[in-house]
Parts: C-alpha cells; structure tokens; sequence
C-alpha cells in the first residue's frame, strides 16, 4: 500500500549548505540553504530569493562559499537560516560562527566548518537560480582520511529532512558507487530478490553509426543487442529503455532507422 502526499516540496536528502559573502563594507554574513546542489561540471547552484541578503552581496562581489553544515554546528547553522542578514548585520557573531577570508575568492569561510567550496559566479538565471563556477575546495586535516581524502564519518554533515523539519546524520557505507551496479545479470537479479525488489526495466543505447546509417547494415549493432536483450531478461527485466534514437539526415535515414528499430522489437519480443 503505498499512500499519496500530493504535491510536496520533499527530496531525500537535501543538504544543509552555509552560503558565505560578504557585503559591500565587508561585513560577513552566512545564510542557511538546502534548495542547492551541483549544476554542471566544477559549477554549483543555490537557489536564491531576490530579497535575500546574501542574493544582493553575490551580485556585488561575483562570488560566494559554500560550506556543510556539521552535527556539532546544528544550532548556529539554523540560526543563519532564521535570521535575516539585512535585519541583523552582525548575525553571523551572534550565531557564533568565526568568520575568515576565503583563499581564492571575495568571500568569507567558516572556522566551525570543516570543508567549504570557493565560488565565483557565474552568473543567475532568470528564476533566480544563481551558478557558481567552483574555484577551490578545501578541508581541515581533521576530517580526512589518512590517504588525503574527505573523510565522510570525520566530517559528520547533517541534511534537511524537508517531510519533518529535521536535521539528520549521514548513514553508514551500502555500497560502492560506479562498483557495485557492475554485476552479472544473474547477480543482480539474485541482489534483488533477496531484498524483495523488482527490477522492471533499463536504460541501454546503442545507436547506429552514421556509417550504418549510410550503408544501412546494422547486422553487427543488433549483435549487441541481442547480448544486452538475453542479460536484461536474465536479470529479471520485462522491458529495455532506449533513450534516444539519434537525429536522422533525410528521410531515407530515418527509414534505416525504423528498420533498425522495428528488428530490435521483434528480437524483444521473440526473448
């Protein structure tokens, strides 16, 4: 049974990301976000209200920190999120976070928090989403791993629990991420029936050359799938999703394209 929230503002998890700028005189301030994440390669995004403190320091800087908010930082973290930077200039000592220069941009970081991301802008889009091209990003020595690297449990962030209006530790390790999906389709079928879990489909594409298209033979395309066709149904998938087709130069290619296509049903339907 599974039971229908309607439309609701829920993500699981979100971050609790601690914006630093500064304004114009100088003067640090800090704003609580979890409405953020990565937007492209080295580029954050936050989004931002027009009336926000911190949206008009950005605009006049060009740059920005992100920081991660910790366990033991609950407390002045949510205050910046509550409180106002234009009502209260000096919220950032009240809350009780030391503010410090950032190394490569115009903006202030965080003693209390351990790892922060350097950001310049790159510039806001029309609703309001403001892009970051990442400059730097740095950590205390205490929250990593003997081998140099963030240590996620050192670090110990929190996310936003946006259903409750809570704040969260971080789980334990369950797997490997670009690892553990690497499994034979006997494996993975054998994963997923031990926890009760019905694969339906996947996501495969393998698109004809323009060669291919050209010639119009695709026999060895349709090698490979006929492999990916018999390791879908080994795995206990009852259905395989192409993405995309490519973009066809004439009508002639697109024909060569729906033959291609059309055989590759029939191969589905014949497994």
């Amino acid at each position: 049974m599974r039971k229908n929230f309607g439309a609701k503002t829920w993500l699981y998890p979100m971050p609790v990301l601690i914006i630093g700028t500064y304004d114009e005189k100088g003067t640090p301030n800090a704003m609580n976000a979890a409405w953020g994440g990565i937007y492209d390669t080295n580029q954050v995004m936050v989004c931002l209200a027009d009336d926000h403190k911190t949206t008009a320091n950005i605009k006049k800087t060009g740059a920005f920190t992100v920081s991660f908010a910790t366990a033991k930082t609950v407390v002045p973290c949510d205050y910046v999120g509550i409180v106002s930077g234009t009502g209260v200039p000096d919220k950032v000592k009240r809350s009780g976070l030391t503010p410090r220069p950032a190394e490569f941009v115009n903006a202030p970081l965080f003693e209390e928090l351990p790892m922060t991301v350097e950001c310049r802008l790159l510039k806001f889009n029309e609703d309001g989403i403001c892009v970051g091209t990442i400059v730097n990003v740095s950590a205390e020595d205490s929250v990593l791993t003997p081998d140099g690297t963030v240590d996620a449990k050192k670090l110990d962030p929190i996310v936003y629990d946006s259903a409750t209006h809570e704040y969260r530790r971080l789980g334990d390790v369950v797997g490997k991420a670009f690892s553990d999906g690497k499994k034979t389709p006997e494996e993975l079928k054998a994963a997923a029936d031990k926890y009760g879990i019905t694969p339906l489909s996947s996501h495969w594409n393998r698109n004809l050359t323009s060669e291919e298209i050209a010639s119009g033979d695709f026999t060895e395309a349709l090698k490979i799938w006929e492999e990916a066709i018999a390791a879908h149904k080994a795995a206990g998938m009852k259905y395989l999703v192409n993405p995309s087709v490519g973009r066809p130069g004439s009508l002639k290619d697109l024909k060569t394209i729906c033959d291609f296509f059309n055989k590759i049903g029939e191969m589905c339907n014949a497994a």
